[in-house]
């Protein structure tokens, strides 16, 4: 296990090893770092919604109504209503015959090239797609 030592240490002295920091307040495009405030270019918030007050209250008024958690997979016992709404609503909006929501972009692409592609069916993609993307050509 010294190698592992080894190749953290070359990292350090690189200046590469990355470590966990603590954020501290809401996401949004400026955000407090280990008490330093900092432009956030790393987000995948490109709407800045995630700190939205109109979205924040929405999601309190959810959490009120049905609480925290699926409790199981929704073929099991089901899923909200707030869910089976915003398909419907985002089919409307695109004009299509129904809309699935995923819980993740990890799931949404995974699910989705799983399900397009069949055994025998050539994907051409890039090693240096999203590994959700490469999972989805895997499976």
């Amino acid at each position: 296990m010294d190698w592992i030592d080894e190749q953290l240490g070359i990292l350090q002295q690189r200046g590469l090893r990355r470590c966990l920091s603590t954020r501290t307040g809401a996401q949004s495009a400026v955000i407090v770092i280990e008490g330093q405030e900092a432009i956030n270019f790393g987000s995948n918030d490109y709407l800045n919604l995630a700190s939205d007050t109109r979205l924040t209250a929405a999601v309190a008024a959810a959490l009120q109504e049905y609480g925290w958690g699926s409790g199981a997979s929704p073929l099991v016992t089901g899923y909200a209503q707030a869910h089976r709404r915003l398909e419907q609503r985002l089919a409307q909006f695109e004009g299509t015959e129904a809309a699935l929501v995923f819980t993740s972009g990890f799931a949404a692409n995974t699910g989705t090239v799983a399900a397009l592609a069949a055994v025998g069916d050539v994907v051409f993609t890039d090693r240096k797609n999203h590994a959700s993307l490469i999972d989805g050509c895997r499976l």
